[in-house]
């Protein structure tokens, strides 16, 4: 399948929700960037998806700091613009969104965001373990365990999660992700 071709992509997602998947993803750009184009190539896909409650997970990076393999760029305002245009869509952004989730102190990105989701998936590797009760302090609802295995296992998160207060990691590691997805 070529990964620009809308129709097909559409079709394969139909398939794979028929057989029982819940969403779609981790869409990434690693050739390339997140941009206008690739916005507008997500609109079928995205649309079905929020007829149908099911869940997209987009892969977002830092864009400053230091370079690794798989670090793309990303137009974090086409990624709002994304958010923004498909309300009903459940997000799930990938590495705590690349910091997007930051922007979530702006009062009308907290509001297009309420269905936004974002893992910790890598963030033992990008950033100091006090990010997570930063974090927790204002997306405990929102966030969600990923470890990025087998790049890390639970081992290299447990320290920072038991310094959580335990209704927050409770959230983190199961709770927010049941509630996403009707379990």
């Amino acid at each position: 399948m070529d990964r620009h071709d809308e129709e097909a992509a559409l079709t394969e997602a139909r398939r794979c929700f028929k057989e029982g998947a819940r969403g779609v993803g981790e869409m990434a750009w690693y050739e390339g960037a997140f941009g206008e184009r690739e916005r507008k190539g997500l609109e079928g896909l995205a649309g079905y998806m929020e007829q149908t409650g099911t869940v997209f997970m987009m892969h977002l990076n830092e864009q400053v700091g230091h370079v690794y393999p798989g670090k793309t760029k990303a137009d974090f305002g086409e990624v709002a613009r994304f958010v923004q245009d498909h309300p009903a869509l459940k997000i799930i952004l990938a590495h705590l969104g690349g910091g997007i989730c930051f922007y979530e102190f702006m009062p009308e990105i907290k509001k297009s965001f309420s269905l936004v989701y974002y893992d910790l998936a890598a963030a033992p590797f990008l950033y100091s373990p006090g990010l997570y009760a930063f974090a927790a302090g204002f997306l405990a609802d929102k966030l969600l365990f990923g470890s990025d295995y087998p790049l890390l296992t639970l081992s290299r998160y447990r320290p920072a999660l038991e310094a959580l207060e335990q209704g927050v990691r409770e959230k983190l590691l199961s709770g927010n992700g049941r509630r996403l997805f009707g379990d």
